[in-house]
């Protein structure tokens, strides 16, 4: 694990910065702080959870408890999860009424040891798509232990903050890839209107095209629609290689101003949190 890796002293007013934390990714914590003002550059870390904790909860307790810059008051905490049950559901079925229908689904969602679900630990998020919204249902021990942590912290879904941005900044038919070194990301929208959204487990080129190439094919995308891609360099650019003679309209997907000053390196960090301040 790694051992003070952010310390109190890095940052002079923590009450004015704002925090992400990615969780859900198995064996590790990102954590992002983000500056109050513009011309500052965000912190960003990667850390270690303890394979060898007693429990997948004490490994994200200890793994903030090394962390004294973690432990600050922040302006804004907000938990970014890619692990909790999630569903895409039409806006209506977000009414009241139909709550116990809207669980009732959330737990046919695989992977779970336990099938049920706590009611008080289901939030439904609106987004900036017109024709969908995130239902979620926390995992409650982690959740409880968080919202001890931070007094101020909210919840979203690991997909929300690049729907929210690819939505209201798109136009046209577009399909966005996002990768990292263990996933790829794949958000399909027609303008404000959301067609897919899925995260799939690839870790090799061919495996991360194939999703990619079905999703066009399900939506039925011609090989003139925008194919725009971010993250992981070589793992993005090896894809590249691979589906530009199948899709002519393939480049690098261009992200909005970002309210931080970004570097090369941004290319490394999880898509999720990039997007996170153009939000929340």
């Amino acid at each position: 694990m790694e051992r003070s890796l952010l310390q109190r002293d890095m940052i002079a007013q923590p009450e004015l910065w704002s925090l992400g934390l990615l969780t859900g990714i198995p064996g590790r914590l990102d954590a992002m702080l983000y500056p109050p003002v513009a011309t500052e550059e965000p912190i960003y870390a990667s850390l270690s959870l303890d394979p060898g904790a007693p429990s997948p909860l004490r490994a994200l307790e200890n793994a903030l408890y090394d962390q004294p810059l973690l432990l600050c008051d922040f302006r804004r905490v907000t938990v970014v999860d890619s692990a909790s049950r999630a569903l895409l559901v039409p806006p209506q079925l977000a009414l009241p009424k139909w709550r116990p229908e809207l669980i009732a689904a959330l737990e046919q969602t695989g992977g779970f040891e336990e099938p049920h679900i706590d009611p008080s630990m289901v939030t439904v998020m609106e987004l900036t798509a017109t024709n969908a919204m995130m239902a979620m249902a926390l995992e409650p021990e982690p959740a409880h232990f968080l919202k001890r942590t931070y007094y101020n912290a909210t919840f979203l879904h690991s997909l929300v903050p690049t729907i929210d941005v690819v939505a209201a900044t798109t136009q046209r038919r577009t399909l966005y890839a996002a990768f990292s070194a263990s996933d790829v990301m794949v958000i399909a929208v027609d303008g404000a209107k959301l067609l897919l959204a899925n995260i799939f487990h690839a870790t090799t080129t061919s495996d991360t095209a194939y999703y990619i190439m079905a999703a066009r094919a399900k939506l039925g995308f011609s090989p003139e629609e925008p194919l725009l891609l971010w993250g992981h360099e070589e793992r993005r650019e090896e894809c590249e290689r691979l589906l530009k003679p199948l899709i002519s309209a393939i480049s690098l997907w261009q992200l909005p101003p970002l309210p931080y000053l970004t570097s090369r390196q941004l290319h490394n960090i999880p898509i999720d949190l990039i997007m996170l301040p153009l939000c929340v």
